[in-house]
């Protein structure tokens, strides 16, 4: 009895050794564990450093506004009126300092602390050529105020005229609101801006010159255009007398150069969706708002409560043999003309008016020369479907820019411009405002059923 007891104490015994063992085993996994959870937020801690240093030009100069951004990240920040900055980073990120005017600067961090950058002037900028007046001048002498665009930066855009062309490009360049001039999105429809604000109560637009030539921007095929440059202020404008009073806006369409002959084409496709369509009540909706009205006025309803069962069972089953939407005349021999009678459930909006339209540009062009004769000939398609659905409403563009240049001698030169444009204008109505200007307005209107006309709108 005493042996076996003996050998179960042994056992026993290596039995809580064995769990004390693996108790230990756990107990240090888990301090181990809770160690690098506890280090982890430490060491990420330790890592956002900011950075801090100061942004100058070449001569030492602080400079003012700078952006100061930690490349492959959103951290960013400006320089102060010291030209100091501070970002959040850490060594051994590459900072991206941009300035107008100034050659971006991509350089790598090697301290947090007492940098210094140097920004250096961006001679292309400079030594851009401007066309000002009846001449050319380098940007770095103009004092005026003048804005440029140049071809690669429209080019790209999915547009049917140069007007649209210009919008987000040029600064000071305001586009009128097109619903309140009663255009919205209708299709061939020219854009009103000026520029730096209205200067008149009877409006005032810039004076457009396209080589030379007054004419609309309308009339211009977007891929044509080599340079636009826009004057705002009077000094900048003064050569061209009152007609200038309001700006000029410049545009010098391409021409040949000394090159072998090249061929050229360029197409872009574009998508148009109305905006702000209104939403209409359905009819059931529309007989209780109207009958509503008549109860606070203390009058009959005008729509019965026949009626709106009609109403309720052409929405529950449309166009069906029993609601037709519609209900037949007094002698049978058509459709009744009385509101009484109708009572169908249609959103004519959505009727009307596409959810999308397409539109397409193609354009060709050759262009070579040689040292007596330079010539540039572009052929331009635009197509442009209208927003209105059911009916013709489409736009199609045609635009022949040809420009040959003579060289007869050093001082003899002789140049020859054609500018071209057909535009072919499908749509139901010559005055479309309805379709495309009144329905974006905020408008109440009132219908006066005793008359049976629209009685006023506000």
């Amino acid at each position: 009895m005493r042996i076996r007891r003996n050998k179960r104490e042994s056992k026993l015994i290596k039995y809580n050794i064995m769990e004390k063992k693996k108790f230990m085993r756990v107990q240090k996994f888990l301090i181990l564990f809770l160690i690098l959870l506890l280090s982890f937020p430490l060491s990420a801690l330790a890592q956002q450093q900011m950075i801090k240093g100061q942004v100058v030009d070449d001569k030492g100069e602080t400079i003012i506004g700078a952006t100061v951004m930690v490349k492959g990240s959103k951290d960013g920040t400006l320089t102060d009126i010291d030209g100091n900055f501070s970002v959040k980073g850490k060594v051994g990120n590459t900072l991206v300092i941009s300035y107008v005017g100034f050659t971006p600067l991509e350089i790598k961090v090697t301290k947090a602390e007492g940098n210094r950058f140097t920004l250096k002037e961006d001679t292309k900028v400079l030594d851009e050529v401007v066309v000002v007046g009846m001449d050319k001048q380098k940007r770095s002498t103009i004092t005026a105020a003048v804005a440029t665009v140049g071809s690669d930066a429209i080019v790209n855009r999915p547009v049917t005229d140069l007007t649209s062309a210009l919008q987000g490009n040029v600064a000071g360049l305001n586009f009128s609101d097109a619903v309140a001039n009663g255009v919205g999105g209708e299709t061939g429809a020219e854009i009103k801006f000026n520029i730096r604000g209205i200067g008149s109560i009877n409006g005032g637009e810039p004076y457009v010159l396209v080589d030379g030539v007054e004419q609309s921007l309308q009339n211009v095929n977007p891929a044509d255009i080599e340079t636009i440059s826009v004057l705002k202020d009077a000094s900048a404008a003064a050569v061209y007398g009152a007609r200038a009073a309001y700006g000029v806006v410049i545009v010098t369409t391409k021409s040949g150069k000394k090159e072998k002959t090249r061929i050229s084409y360029s197409g872009t496709v574009g998508f148009s969706s109305p905006i702000n369509m209104p939403q209409m009540m359905n009819s059931i909706e529309f007989a209780n708002y109207l009958n509503e009205r008549d109860d606070n006025d203390g009058v009959k309803h005008s729509i019965p409560d026949a009626l709106i069962e009609k109403m309720q069972g052409f929405m529950e089953n449309p166009y069906s043999e029993k609601f037709p939407g519609i209900g037949p005349n007094a002698d049978g021999t058509g459709w009744a003309g009385s509101k009484d009678a109708v009572y169908a459930n249609t959103d004519w909006y959505d009727y009307y008016f596409k959810k999308a339209s397409i539109r397409h540009s193609h354009n060709l062009s050759v262009t070579g020369g040689s040292d007596k004769f330079n010539y540039y000939v572009g052929l331009g398609y635009i197509y442009q479907e209208g927003l209105l659905d059911q009916v013709d409403d489409n736009l199609s563009k045609y635009n022949v820019n040809s420009k040959f240049q003579i060289r007869a001698n050093k001082w003899l030169k002789f140049n020859f411009n054609n500018n071209l444009s057909l535009n072919i204008l499908k749509r139901p109505m010559a005055n479309q405002t309805i379709f495309y200007g009144t329905i974006g307005c905020d408008v109440v209107c009132h219908y006066d059923y005793s008359a049976g006309r629209l009685g006023y709108c506000r």
